[in-house]
């Protein structure tokens, strides 16, 4: 029930859905691949862009550390405006094994999810935490809001592989390893 906040810690508003990052990244996904099936895929495509900025343009968070992308966007119960859940989560490593971050103008953001991931923020033992340790909601092994999943992980090391990160892929894995290990 609390594992979409705002930066507030305030949960987000589940009358209305919440528009999550991952969801995008996987519909970006789906738009793309099929276009390859689709009779004027050029549709699709167009489709697919406009999530690409949209994307960008609503969960990015410009900061002075070098910004992240939200863990989703809600609506505002009184005036259906769209919001912002600007907590750094775990969900924002599914757009480096999706397609949405291939362009090369992305490369930055890229990266900066990489180290931001692997900081002491989001970084434990056994991987990366579904939320970072300096959110209002953040509690050590909660299953949303602390927890480091191994599913999660291992899409996120692939994510790393698709974009050149080979070596924090394999310390993301070691540390899955270890974990199921122990």
């Amino acid at each position: 029930w609390d594992s979409m906040s705002h930066a507030d810690g305030t949960v987000c508003n589940h009358a209305a859905p919440v528009a999550s990052v991952e969801a995008q990244a996987l519909a970006y996904d789906a738009l793309v691949e099929a276009a390859t099936l689709h009779p004027t895929p050029a549709l699709l495509l167009d489709a697919a862009a406009r999530l690409e900025r949209a994307v960008e343009t609503q969960l990015w968070i410009d900061d002075p550390e070098g910004g992240f992308y939200a863990i989703g966007v809600d609506r505002d119960p009184s005036s259906g405006a769209a919001r912002r859940l600007e907590t750094r989560a775990s969900n924002m490593g599914w757009l480096l094994a999706s397609r949405l971050l291939d362009r090369p103008e992305h490369a930055g953001r890229r990266r900066r999810l990489v180290e931001l991931l692997l900081s002491d923020e989001f970084l434990a033992e056994g991987g990366i935490r579904t939320l970072s340790a300096r959110e209002a909601r953040f509690r050590p092994r909660a299953y949303h809001n602390g927890n480091v999943w191994g599913f999660d992980n291992y899409l996120i090391s692939l994510g790393f592989v698709r974009h050149g990160f080979g070596d924090e892929a394999q310390e993301l894995q070691r540390r899955l390893v270890a974990s199921c290990r122990a």
